[in-house]
């Protein structure tokens, strides 16, 4: 066992395995597993329709941060959007066009959009769930109103045939669900859990579903092995849309939407967040459930912060043009450390609306070769003088297999400069471990972990490190 050690009052090393996990004689790497891609995981470009229901800037801007596919009705249409994003001066390099016929205004590329699915080989498949209409519930009355009843000869037809058009596009597989699993009512955290709200169930159940068949399916297709259902907490009919109240942050946190105390939604809302803080997440802990305060703009209407789109280290949020908006970025901005964090105001026929904003009109497309890590991050207290296993599991999706000397843990005490560099080594579980020992007792521990695969993928956690890093205070439990 060989120990290093620095300078006095920082943290000593441990350069090993995590005890009791000598490596393996026969390294191999993890077997792959079902499961959906999370939305702050790696992404190739982002989806969105043309007409389009989006400000200029936020194309603009898409359009200097990934690649941006544009689903367009035929030739005619195609030819006006390029025509738009020239006199936009995008560059065109950076637009893909995704052909299908699509009804005028039909622009909720989150709600029939496909889910990234990986399945046991490591490939990707674009899982494509039924979607025929709107389910529309309020939680006092469970009742059920389809959208098609409130405006008669909407055609939603089309929107569920243009996932295998995008599917084409990128050289993906396509494979049609039987079931509902509306995309911005489904909260996914990459590691085979979901959260949805209640009319869900109900929704299925209306094409003969019902609850324990959709979690049967749902873990046979998408690998979601642990479905949530929450409470609708709108009082008159509406989608009840997750992305419309609480968005998961990572595998362990969630933003909830926090209204005025009288809004008619309130109680039904915080009971909704107390539900999340009573559940356990993957690692064995409780969620950590923060707020953001989500003023009125008109009426009962509330800005609706929580419809924001997680793309790569951006976080593209809706703002209103009320003084809560800058509030709500700031938010964003504590909860989510190194992202760029910027708002987007959106007026006219297809304003924002709090039912109905940024989120659920765009949809990344997840890169197919990415590299995926997990981690259970150190507690948020830590005892001084101990050591402090630190593990990670990689799922390297590109199949060239991970650099064996590009996986470490960064780390230092609070207010000491730079990081240092720990390589951690291969496990008998095919996992990757290394151990910290000796932080003193008033310290805050800050790290975070990288690895490479030999493919040229690089990923961290923090998704932005090391602007983004992990936290633990350093002190006795008492």
């Amino acid at each position: 066992m060989k120990r290093v050690l620095v300078a006095a009052g920082a943290i000593s090393l441990l350069s090993m395995a995590l005890p009791g996990c000598a490596v393996a004689a026969r390294r191999t790497a993890l077997p792959f597993e079902r499961r959906v891609a999370a939305e702050w995981e790696p992404a190739v470009g982002v989806l969105v329709t043309w007409p389009l229901a989006l400000p200029r800037e936020l194309i603009t801007d898409f359009t200097r941060n990934t690649t941006l596919f544009v689903v367009v009705a035929d030739a005619e249409r195609e030819a006006a959007a390029r025509k738009t994003f020239a006199e936009w001066s995008l560059d065109a390099a950076r637009i893909r066009y995704v052909r299908r016929p699509t009804k005028e205004g039909l622009y909720g590329v989150r709600d029939w959009g496909a889910y990234a699915a990986f399945d046991e080989a490591g490939a990707l498949t674009h899982r494509d769930p039924r979607y025929l209409d709107y389910a529309l519930s309020g939680y006092e009355t469970k009742n059920l109103t389809w959208w098609k009843a409130l405006q008669p000869g909407l055609d939603w037809s089309s929107d569920d045939e243009t996932p295998g058009a995008v599917a084409a596009a990128v050289g993906a597989p396509r494979e049609e669900l039987t079931f509902c699993f509306t995309g911005g009512n489904v909260e996914v955290d990459g590691m085979g859990a979901a959260f949805a709200t209640e009319v869900l169930a109900r929704e299925n159940a209306q094409f003969g579903v019902s609850e324990e068949p959709l979690r049967a399916e749902a873990q046979r297709f998408l690998g979601i092995r642990n479905l949530t259902f929450l409470p609708d907490f709108e009082r008159f009919p509406a989608a009840q849309h997750m992305d419309c109240v609480a968005r998961l942050l990572d595998e362990e946190r969630f933003l909830v939407k926090r209204v005025p105390a009288d809004h008619p939604d309130y109680a039904q809302i915080e009971k909704l967040a107390a539900e999340i803080s009573n559940a356990v997440g993957p690692w064995g802990r409780p969620y950590e459930v923060l707020r953001i305060d989500t003023p009125r703009y008109e009426g009962a209407a509330v800005a609706a912060y929580t419809n924001s789109l997680i793309l790569n280290r951006h976080i593209y949020v809706p703002i209103f043009g009320i003084p809560g908006d800058e509030a709500a970025l700031e938010t964003w901005r504590r909860a989510m450390p190194g992202y760029v964090v910027k708002g987007y105001r959106f007026d006219g026929a297809f304003a924002w609306t709090y039912t109905d904003a940024l989120h659920c009109r765009t949809k990344a497309l997840w890169d197919p070769k990415m590299l995926h890590l997990r981690h259970r991050r150190l507690d948020r207290t830590v005892p001084p003088r101990t050591e402090l296993p630190l593990r990670i599991e990689a799922w390297d999706y590109s199949k060239a297999g991970l650099d064996r000397n590009a996986v470490s843990v960064h780390w230092r005490l609070g207010g000491e400069q730079p990081f240092q560099v720990l390589s951690m080594k291969r496990d008998s579980s095919g996992g990757w471990a290394a151990v910290l020992s000796g932080a003193p007792e008033g310290s805050e521990l800050q790290y975070w972990i990288e690895a490479t695969d030999r493919a040229g993928h690089r990923a961290t956690l923090p998704p932005t490190a090391p602007e983004g890093f992990f936290r633990a205070a350093v002190r006795e439990r008492r």
